[in-house]
């Protein structure tokens, strides 16, 4: 339901803390807008810090035992397919926030200098808030995390997986191979 919300929360956060954003909203995200967006990130630098934000509709397909993010075209783009751009980055400061269900296969493109919050195993889920929310929950517990001023991509995530798995069934992970502390 949120979606839209969410991204354009993490768009007006990031473009305050200086970042160029790329938003893809709505019948906008294909499978090869998706690919493609992943693939325009591979031209920083390494000093350049990267910032990915997803909600929507994940799927763990058995077939190929990986997880997917669906598109509004009705494709899943693969872990596996993300993971042959994503290593390809110069970057040595990546962060990436996933707020939807069964991608937890997705904690495997986070290589060295990645810090990632995945809001969902590969048989868990995430959940639309309330109206009063206006977000998921995942993303409206790492929004109010900004709001009580936590900065580093560790605090944000850490709050936001504290109050999702307190509040749902949820298992909300996440993975930190940066070394220190990454400020957003």
């Amino acid at each position: 339901t949120y979606c839209d919300e969410d991204a354009v929360d993490w768009k007006n956060y990031l473009q305050s803390q200086g970042y160029s954003v790329d938003l893809i909203l709505d019948r906008q995200a294909t499978a090869s807008a998706i690919l493609n967006a992943f693939v325009a990130l591979g031209d920083h630098d390494a000093d350049d810090m990267i910032a990915i934000t997803y909600s929507g509709h994940g799927y763990y397909s058995k077939t190929y035992r990986d997880s997917g993010l669906v598109s509004t075209d009705e494709y899943l783009v693969l872990s596996q397919d993300v993971k042959a751009i994503t290593d390809t980055y110069e970057s040595q400061s990546v962060f990436m926030f996933l707020d939807c269900c069964n991608i937890g296969t997705f904690s495997d493109l986070c290589g060295s200098g990645w810090v990632a919050g995945i809001g969902s195993n590969t048989r868990t889920y995430t959940y639309d808030g309330t109206a009063e929310m206006g977000n998921g929950i995942y993303t409206y517990y790492a929004m109010e995390a900004i709001s009580l001023g936590y900065t580093t991509a560790e605090d944000i995530v850490t709050y936001a997986n504290n109050m999702f798995n307190a509040a749902t069934p949820g298992k909300a992970t996440m993975v930190d191979n940066f070394s220190g502390d990454m400020d957003i």
